[in-house]
């Protein structure tokens, strides 16, 4: 081999290794530490944007939490406990409604759903939290229809937190008033007190619960509106007496149609342009109902249609 090849060979040689040497420098002491950086500038940014969005969901759930403390009653059970009784007690004092009874149940104490996620010591203090304690209350009174549905309507519009659970109402003897009884549930967090006013709440109120009482019977008409009115032909087939007796001391009769429309009568009352007189025995013991029309008197059987009916003399 001419010595000018060999020096080739030996330069080639030495190019070789210097590009190697030179590779391996590079990758060791350059790209992999770069990588390195980057992976982990990366995960820094991941771990920081992680924590952004849960400071982020922290703040929106004590936002959430504080609007439901502004509209608690209090952060402990006495002054929650006194102040549903002053509130109810307002209601029903503003309302007109008389006879008012307050009263409240022992508080239901509501532990977290997700206790069982918090391990060991270090979650021992989130695992004995209360996320918040109920206190039922029933507020009970009488009045007229429109006092009842006025201190009703005040629990719904009530500030303060209320679920309604149970609502009763009931006529009071021949008098035209109403019993009311209404069980309602506040809530609380226990010792978080209420900074400020709560927000007033909107309230839909159902117009027709601001109408006339349902519990009583319309009115019957006056004898002169009667006769000035003209009476249109009966339809005497269509109604048949389904009770005859009496009620509170007042005769009554119900009639039921095809259709299985009710109606109740009582003395004075009209049907078919026929007024309802009262009930009277038969021969045979049983009731029967009276009712005259255009001067003439006739009786109906129990069961029995108008188009049944058998005049008698009175």
């Amino acid at each position: 081999m001419s010595p000018q090849r060999t020096r080739q060979l030996v330069i080639g040689g030495v190019c070789v290794v210097t590009a190697v040497i030179l590779f391996w420098a590079i990758s060791n002491w350059v790209l992999t530490p770069r990588r390195t950086l980057a992976n982990r500038i990366a995960k820094m940014q991941s771990d920081i944007e992680g924590y952004r969005s849960d400071l982020e969901g922290e703040v929106r759930v004590h936002d959430q939490l504080d609007a439901f403390v502004q509209r608690s009653l209090g952060g402990t059970r006495e002054s929650v406990d006194h102040a549903m009784r002053a509130g109810l007690s307002a209601i029903a004092e503003a309302s007109g409604v008389s006879d008012v009874s307050v009263s409240t149940a022992p508080p239901v104490e509501v532990e977290s759903p997700g206790r069982r996620d918090f391990k060991g010591v270090a979650g021992k203090a989130l695992r004995d939290e209360l996320d918040f304690i109920e206190v039922p209350g029933v507020l009970r009174g009488t009045g007229s229809w429109s006092e009842v549905m006025s201190a009703l309507r005040g629990v719904y519009a009530a500030p303060w937190i209320a679920r309604v659970e149970d609502v009763r109402l009931g006529r009071k003897g021949q008098r035209n008033e109403i019993d009311l009884s209404v069980e309602i549930r506040t809530l609380f967090v226990p010792g978080h007190e209420p900074t400020g006013e709560a927000p007033l709440v909107a309230l839909n109120w159902p117009p027709a619960l601001s109408e006339a009482n349902p519990f009583l019977l319309p009115t019957p008409p006056t004898a002169e509106a009667s006769a000035a009115k003209s009476q249109p032909r009966p339809d005497w087939a269509r109604w048949r007496v389904s009770f005859l007796g009496r009620i509170e001391g007042v005769d009554e009769v119900w009639l039921n149609d095809q259709s299985g429309q009710t109606i109740r009568l009582q003395v004075g009352q009209f049907v078919e342009g026929s007024a309802y007189q009262g009930n009277q025995q038969d021969p045979d013991g049983f009731d029967e109902a009276v009712f005259t029309r255009d001067g003439s008197v006739w009786v109906v059987p129990l069961g029995g249609s108008l188009g049944d009916r058998r005049a008698i003399s009175r």
